[in-house]
Parts: C-alpha cells; sequence; structure tokens
C-alpha cells in the first residue's frame, strides 16, 4: 500500500526559462543579423525594425525545462497594440498583421510542468517604420503646402474682391459718368429752351424788317440785317442739333426722305460762312461735276452735317488758309450698311481743310462722345464734344459712312458718302417718306397751302373781333405778340396760368395762345382744365413753347391743344394756324346755322353737334313764335341761361339770340326761294318777326341784299 500525502508533496523547483526562437515575415524566417528591405533584427540585442508594408510577422519561441517539457505553457503581449496577456497553453509562436507605424515591446513568459509561472519575461522590442508619406518630412511638406495653398486662396479670394470691386467702381463711375453726361444735356436743354424764347425776339423781328422795302433803310444796315439773320438762325440750328442728339439717343430720330438739288442745298449752307470766310481771309471753294446733282436725303440733317464739318473746318483753319468742298458721284462702292457684296451707287462729300491735322491713332476716337485728344487736335469736335459723333450718327441713319485722311501738320479730310438713290430707302425702319410725313396744323398750313380765309373776312360776318387770350410768362413776348395780333383781335393778356384760367372763365375768348413753362400754373394744367370745362373745351389752345421733344408734344396734344408751335416761331405760320382754328370753329356755325328749313339736320354722335342740333331742331319747330327767347331755349334744353349762353357762344360765335335770328333768317330765304306769292310780310310773320320792317332790315344785314321773291 502505498500513502501519499499531499502536504509533503514537492513541486518542480525549477522555472522555465523562454526564449525566441525565429522570426519570420510572411512565413520567412529572419536570421540574426538579416536584413530585407529596410528591416533589421537582432535576437540577441531583442530588437527588430519593419517597414510600413511588411505587416505580417511571426514570432517563434521556446522553453528550456527537462522535466516533463509538453507540460509547459506559454503567455505572450505585445504592448502599443493590446492590453493583456495571451495565455496560449502550449502553443509556440504568434503572429501579428498589419501593425500602425509605431514602437512595440514584445512580451513572453512561461510555466513548468507544475504550473509555475516565470515573471521574468523575454522583451523584443518591434518598430514599424511609417511610409514616407507620414514622415516628419512629409508632415512638414503638407504643412508648407497648406500654407501655400492658404495663402494662394487668400491671394486669389483678395484678387477676386479687388477686381469686384474695381469693377463695381468702374461701373458706379461708368454710371456717374452717363448721369453727368444727362445732367449736362438736361442742363444744356434747358438753357436752349430758355434761348428759344430770346430768339424768337430776335428772328422774328429782323424777318419783318427784312421783308420792308429796299429803300426803308441803307444797304449797309439791309446787310447787317441780314447778318444778323443769319446768325441767329444759325445759333437756332444748334440749340436744334442739342435736341437732336437728345432724339438720338433716345432712338426716336426718324429720316424724313426728299429729293432736292444736292448742289444748289451746300451753295445755301456755304453762304453762311462767307462772311467769316472774307473776315479772315480764308479761301473757301466748291468743286462739283454738274449743277443738277438730284439726291435723296434728309434735307435737315444733311444741312447739320455739313455744318458741323465746316464749323469744325473753319476752326483748326488759320487766317489766309483754305478749305475746299468736293461733292461728287461714282457708280461703285460697297456700303456695308446697304449691303456687303454689291457695290452700289453713291454721292461723295469731301471737306478739306490745312489745319494741324489728326494723328491717325485717333482716326477712330474722335466720333466718340465727348473725347479730346489733346490741345492740338481738341478743336475738331466742336464746343460741344457732341458733333462729330452726331455727324456720324446721321451719316448711318443715310446708310452711308464717314471717313477720315490726315497727317499732321498738313490738315485733315473728311468724306461723307451717302447711297445715291431713292430705292435704297424704301421700306426701311426709321424713314418716314417726306410726302408721308404726318404734320401738325401749323405745317399743313404752310406746307400744303390750303385756302386761307382772313381774319378780315370772318369778322365781316361777325362785326366784332375775335377774343383772343395770351397766357405768357415773358413780358418780351407778351409785347411781341400783341403788336403783331392787336389790329386783328380783342386781346386779353395773363402773365400766367392761373392767370390765364381765372380771365377765361371771365372772358370766355375764342382762341388761345399759352406758353408751356409758367409759373403759378404751367400750359399743360391750363389747357386741361380749359378742356374740362363744358362751357370752354369747345374753344381752340395754341401751344407756344420751347420745348420741341415729341414726348412735350404728344403731352400737349393729350392736353387738348389744336397746334403746337415751337420757339422760335414764324409770325406768317401763327397768324395761319389762328385764322385755320377760327375757320374751323366759323364752318362749325354755317354747318347748323346755315341749313334751310327743307334740310334735316344729321344726327351726329359728339356730344357737341347732338347739342347743336338739339337747338336747332328746336328753333325750327317754334320759329314761327315770336317770342321765343333764350329763357324758353334754356327750359328745353333744362339748362341754365348762363350755360345755354356760353356753350352756343363757344360752338357758334354767336350768343343765343343772334343764333336764333340767324336761323329765322335763313329760313325766311328759303321760304323765298320755294314760294313765289308770299310777300316781305308773311315771310316775315311765318318766321317769328312781328316787324316787318325790322325784318327786312335784319335781312339785308345778313345777306346784304333786300328780301325778296326767288326767280
Amino acid at each position: 500500500m502505498n500513502i501519499v500525502d499531499p502536504q509533503n508533496i514537492v513541486y518542480n523547483p525549477y522555472l522555465t526559462k523562454p526564449y525566441l526562437k525565429d522570426i519570420k515575415l510572411f512565413n520567412k524566417k529572419i536570421d540574426n543579423g538579416y536584413q530585407q528591405g529596410t528591416s533589421e533584427s537582432d535576437l540577441e540585442s531583442r530588437a527588430i525594425t519593419l517597414r510600413h508594408d511588411q505587416n505580417v510577422l511571426t514570432i517563434d519561441y521556446e522553453a528550456i525545462s527537462y522535466t516533463r517539457p509538453q507540460k509547459n505553457q506559454f503567455a505572450y503581449y505585445l504592448e502599443g497594440f493590446e492590453k493583456t496577456w495571451n495565455y496560449v497553453d502550449s502553443k509556440t509562436s504568434a503572429t501579428y498583421t498589419n501593425l500602425a507605424p509605431g514602437d512595440y515591446t514584445f512580451k513572453l513568459k512561461a510555466s513548468n510542468n507544475d504550473n509555475q509561472w516565470n515573471e521574468a519575461s523575454v522583451i523584443l522590442q518591434v518598430k514599424v517604420l511609417p511610409p514616407w508619406w507620414k514622415t516628419l518630412w512629409a508632415y512638414m511638406l503638407y504643412v508648407l503646402f497648406a500654407a501655400m495653398l492658404l495663402f494662394t486662396g487668400m491671394w486669389l479670394y483678395k484678387k477676386r474682391i479687388n477686381e469686384r470691386n474695381t469693377f463695381r467702381l468702374e461701373r458706379e463711375r461708368r454710371k456717374q459718368k452717363v448721369e453727368l453726361q444727362q445732367q449736362k444735356l438736361q442742363f444744356f436743354t434747358n438753357i436752349s429752351h430758355e434761348f428759344r424764347t430770346p430768339l424768337t425776339l430776335i428772328i422774328n423781328p429782323i424777318q419783318e424788317l427784312l421783308k420792308l422795302n429796299e429803300g426803308d433803310f441803307p444797304k449797309a444796315v439791309r446787310h447787317k440785317h441780314r447778318i444778323i439773320h443769319k446768325n441767329a438762325e444759325r445759333l437756332s440750328r444748334l440749340i436744334n442739333e442739342l435736341m437732336d442728339f437728345r432724339k438720338l439717343q433716345s432712338n426716336k430720330l426718324r429720316l424724313r426722305i426728299s429729293q432736292f438739288n444736292l448742289i444748289e442745298h451746300t451753295k445755301n449752307i456755304i453762304s453762311f460762312f462767307n462772311e467769316e470766310s472774307k473776315r479772315r481771309a480764308i479761301r473757301l471753294d466748291i468743286k462739283y461735276e454738274t449743277k443738277n446733282l438730284d439726291v435723296w436725303a434728309d434735307r435737315g440733317m444733311l444741312e447739320k452735317i455739313l455744318f458741323n464739318l465746316l464749323s469744325n473746318a473753319f476752326k483748326v483753319t488759320p487766317n489766309e488758309g483754305r478749305i475746299k468742298l468736293t461733292i461728287a458721284s461714282g457708280k461703285e462702292k460697297i456700303l456695308p450698311l446697304v449691303s456687303k457684296d454689291t457695290p452700289i451707287p453713291f454721292v461723295e462729300i469731301s471737306i478739306k481743310d490745312n489745319g494741324p491735322g489728326i494723328d491717325q491713332k485717333d482716326y477712330k476716337k474722335i466720333f466718340k462722345r465727348f473725347y479730346q485728344i489733346s490741345e492740338l487736335n481738341k478743336s475738331y469736335y466742336g464746343s460741344t464734344g457732341v458733333g462729330l459723333e452726331m455727324v456720324k450718327s446721321f451719316v448711318e441713319l443715310h446708310k452711308g459712312m464717314v471717313m477720315v485722311e490726315s497727317e499732321l501738320g498738313k490738315g485733315s479730310i473728311f468724306k461723307i458718302i451717302i447711297p445715291f438713290g431713292k430705292e435704297f430707302f424704301n421700306g426701311t425702319d426709321g424713314v418716314i417718306p417726306l410726302q408721308e410725313t404726318p404734320a401738325l396744323p401749323i405745317n399743313a398750313s404752310i406746307k400744303s397751302k390750303p385756302e386761307v380765309y382772313k381774319i378780315e373776312e370772318i369778322l365781316s360776318k361777325k362785326e366784332l373781333k375775335k377774343k383772343l387770350l395770351i397766357a405768357e410768362d415773358n413780358v418780351d413776348l407778351q409785347d411781341y405778340l400783341i403788336s403783331i395780333l392787336e389790329q386783328e383781335y380783342e386781346l386779353i393778356v395773363a402773365s400766367d396760368g392761373q392767370e390765364g384760367w381765372l380771365k377765361t372763365m371771365e372772358h370766355h375768348p375764342d382762341i388761345i395762345i399759352t406758353d408751356v413753362i409758367m409759373p403759378l400754373m404751367d400750359g399743360i394744367e391750363f389747357s386741361q382744365k380749359v378742356k374740362n370745362d363744358p362751357n370752354l373745351n369747345q374753344t381752340p389752345i395754341v401751344m407756344l413753347t420751347a420745348k420741341e421733344l415729341t414726348k412735350d408734344r404728344i403731352k400737349g396734344m393729350e392736353a387738348g391743344a389744336e397746334a403746337y408751335l415751337v420757339k422760335p416761331f414764324d409770325t406768317m405760320e401763327l397768324k395761319v394756324v389762328l385764322e385755320q382754328l377760327l375757320l374751323k370753329k366759323e364752318r362749325l356755325l354755317e354747318q347748323y346755322a346755315n341749313v334751310p328749313v327743307a334740310e334735316k339736320v344729321q344726327k351726329e354722335t359728339d356730344v357737341d353737334n347732338d347739342f347743336i342740333q338739339r337747338v336747332v331742331e328746336y328753333v325750327q319747330k317754334n320759329i314761327e313764335n315770336p317770342s321765343l327767347n333764350v329763357e324758353k331755349l334754356s327750359s328745353h334744353l333744362c339748362l341754365s341761361r348762363s350755360q345755354v349762353y356760353r356753350k352756343i357762344k363757344s360752338l357758334t360765335g354767336l350768343s343765343p339770340i343772334e343764333f336764333i335770328r340767324r336761323i329765322r333768317l335763313e329760313r325766311s330765304r328759303t321760304l323765298f326761294q320755294n314760294d313765289r306769292n308770299l310777300n316781305v310780310s308773311e315771310v316775315a310773320h311765318k318766321v317769328g318777326f312781328l316787324s316787318a320792317s325790322y325784318f327786312t332790315v335784319c335781312y339785308k344785314k345778313q345777306f346784304g341784299e333786300l328780301p325778296k321773291k326767288g326767280k
């Protein structure tokens, strides 16, 4: 029998000593001192260095124990990668994959057959090198690159901000420049409007002086009158030129094509420069091939083109210099605005001077508005800085082109080339044939030369002067209008629109002349008040103003003006307009008052015509009643006596009593013509006259003959 006392059992006192046996990379053994790539291993020094791509590491280990070695156990721990020991029993290898770059410590311990652990661990230092893009130098490069990128981004952002600010400033500068130009043009436009009134007072009196007989003034005085008239007309042209420039800016300028003799037209323009030519001893020549060169163009625009170029030529030509104007025609030249491929007939006008000349680099720039190239050449631009730009625009409206040839110190040649023929303007936008141009009443009265009825003829029928109200704030112009109209009209003068309105309600004028720009109440508001009053709305209104833009004309016409005259105006033109407007009222009177009994008055849709028709029908229905008077007529029309008086007076020019008497007399004349058996007394009673003698007086006064039977 064997007896075992556990207390007396003695455990193996010899601890197992572990050691590293082999190190493998990708299951390939690394011998002591073996070097693979950048990896280094030394089992004796217990250290190994690996590259970042050597990511499969196997460590083989063993332990020295002679007592039942199969009972030995192992545990390992990779510090920096693991947090606890790995107890793997009798397994004798450890494998690690995908180790991150860094420093690690591999620790190993073992136990003997009696499970006695030896804490004296075997240590192996493992270092995994980072890839090149994770090295310190790489990070330094990264920081440097990021700094450069940040700097570049900031620089680009700052540059973009600067460009944006520069663009904004440039846009504001351009906007301010345009606004400044608009303000400048508006200023000159306003000044031009102010110029028109004194120009009127210069041009019209001088025209009247020129119409007097040759013997009324000495020859020298007549000559000075002509000089004053020409220069006043020239100033008027300059003002109109500025207005044309405003129209060009708004694309509202249109051609009015007509046929005229270019040679004669050019000679007339040159005549305006004769005085300056003589005074400065400048030789002014005109050369042409034939006297009969008829062209189709806008006469007014062509005149402004030549005036601008000749004015510039005189400004730069020294005293005793020479200016030569040449007019020629040709058959073949390409004008791009007509056709880019087909040559067409053309007319060329060239103006040559012997001034300082223009540098070739400035040829295109001189046609820009307000552009100044140098003190030497700035005279070519005129005083406003818009002359040559306007010339270029006018020529291009004619589908032509402007050419410049110049040599410094020798002079310049400006060439204007336009198509030669009417067919090049047919069907073109912006072209209004002259014969189809819509004209205001003033133009229709003068250009078409209609039958003009003199004021005296109208007054002979009424035996009284027509009442004309003048609303004008300029005292000098008031005096001038009074001087030319006082013989023909009974004048009522007002110094502003408000006074004009009060005097209109008080006097009920037959026709009104009003300015547009006036204090207290302008002409537009004054006209609207007149046209909105049922007792005054038939009063014709003539606007006499310095505002000539199309929008101003439209505004005036919308306010109710029958005619719109621009200062400086022509005296005869104003008189004809007044005559025609009064004649229109007279014809309205004849339409309703001179109606025979047998004729039936036509009904009209117009309110005023309907009113007159009701009056005529009522009078004819009660024509035999001698007690027919204004009170009965007012009661029939459901209006007051004053309203009936004002309405009939404004529409016919006659008082209600005169109008009723006129209808009675017209009926009597018809009775005499239709019934030969009626005597004067019978006809008088049939038309409401109680006295045959009074009827005879009225009849003779109306028709200029005694009442008699029809033949």
